[in-house]
């Protein structure tokens, strides 16, 4: 009866674990702020002029909750739609995190490297627009950067590889975030000097961590049994 109670918990928890899983792709760009406010104290004192700070923003997306596109032939990988975007952003020694829903989109092409007339450049570009349950509440975050003239080395056409380009002479780049609620308005634009894919990582929702638990609790009581017996 024991094993009978031991095979039951580790089918129960092997059957749930395995389709809860999230596929995040993440996009992140550094640089130096050319223009910035921030009304909301989000990065400091109420008020203050960002322009000339360093910032790194964050953009991540569990891709499996998208629809998504991909067309090797057009040697790009898209995934866009409406889902929850996790989003970050640091300037100085300050770090504003927060999860939107909204629309999204992360994106990468290698046309350029593949020499596809269709898609004549290499890009990775970043996208959240959205709010929460607060209706006063707006954001907005964008990042890419295109290389028109000398491919993204290392660039193909996998939302899921994990690489970074350095804007290079040619190349063109735009990072903006905007975060607006009832009191005012944060906001800096920005060239990145670099963006980042960095995507792949299958992990257990905190759902699915829970069934696992309660299929090693039921493991652990078997035991207990038996052992009283």
């Amino acid at each position: 009866m024991a094993f009978k109670y031991l095979a039951a918990a580790l089918l129960f928890s092997a059957t749930l674990l395995s389709p809860a899983q999230a596929t995040i792709v993440t996009t992140t760009s550094t640089g130096v702020i050319s223009s910035g406010q921030d009304d909301l104290s989000l990065f400091g004192a109420a008020g203050g002029d960002l322009t000339g700070l360093r910032f790194q923003m964050r953009i991540s997306v569990d891709i499996d909750t998208n629809r998504r596109d991909t067309n090797p032939g057009s040697a790009y990988d898209d995934s866009f739609g409406s889902a929850p975007i996790a989003f970050s952003a640091t300037i100085g020694n300050v770090t504003y995190t927060n999860t939107f829903n909204g629309w999204n989109d992360q994106y990468v092409s290698n046309g350029l490297s593949q020499q596809n007339g269709n898609y004549p450049f290499d890009e990775i570009y970043g996208y959240g627009n959205g709010g929460n349950d607060d209706p006063t509440v707006s954001f907005n975050a964008t990042h890419y950067i295109r290389s028109n003239s000398a491919a993204l080395e290392g660039l193909t056409m996998n939302l899921l590889d994990n690489l970074t380009y350095h804007l290079a002479t040619g190349d063109t780049g735009y990072a903006r975030f905007t975060y607006r609620n009832s009191l005012g308005t944060t906001t800096f634009s920005a060239t990145p000097d670099s963006i980042s894919l960095n995507g792949g990582a299958s992990v257990p929702e905190p759902a699915t961590l829970g069934i696992f638990g309660l299929g090693l609790a039921g493991l652990a009581a078997s035991r207990r049994k038996r052992a009283r017996r």
